[in-house]
């Protein structure tokens, strides 16, 4: 009994510590106008053949607040969503929700942090502004192997990435970017 409660604290303390790491992008004010700031960027997509949504929040102070649903799937249900004080704040309680982005001309690079289990691991995508209203947004595809491991090896000949089209949605008021995992 007693080696089982060592062996508890011990993997609650290494869980605990795994949290998250630090974005080592530079987070740099978006003085540009590749792409818009007074809204959100909206595209729909196919996951593991369900159909998903996707909103991309930029900041002027380079946070980026990166959503994805498979019940929100119109444009008026994210305006909604955004406008609805229940969920004005639901969108701070988690790391895997934030990131920050730098620009280099009309391309961009994102970062944040992804949801696993006992840990935020950081992921990187890149993207380019086509117009100020449109941005492709670049994917790694992972295909699942036996076991529910996933695979990004290139060996095979079915497409290792994706190209995501995002396009742009003014919004009133959009969700404030302070939080607490980007500072």
């Amino acid at each position: 009994m007693k080696m089982l409660a060592v062996g508890l604290i011990t993997f609650a303390l290494v869980i605990g510590c795994r949290g998250t790491r630090p974005l080592s992008l530079v987070r740099e004010s978006n003085t540009g106008n590749a792409f818009l700031t007074t809204g959100f960027y909206f595209g729909q997509f196919e996951k593991d053949a369900s159909s998903y949504t996707q909103v991309l929040v930029f900041y002027r102070d380079g946070a980026l607040l990166m959503l994805e649903s498979d019940r929100r799937n119109s444009v008026i249900a994210w305006k909604d969503y955004f406008t609805d004080e229940r969920y004005r704040n639901s969108h701070k309680a988690a790391p895997y929700w934030w990131g920050i982005y730098a620009m280099n001309a009309e391309s961009f690079r994102i970062e944040k942090w992804t949801s696993a289990d006992y840990a935020y691991p950081v992921m990187q995508l890149d993207g380019k502004a086509l117009n100020d209203t449109t941005l492709l947004l670049k994917r790694r595809l992972a295909k699942r192997k036996a076991g529910g491991k996933f695979s990004y090896s290139s060996k095979t000949r079915e497409p290792t990435e994706r190209f995501d089209t995002l396009r742009f949605v003014r919004l009133e008021t959009k969700p404030d970017s302070s939080n607490k995992w980007i500072r």
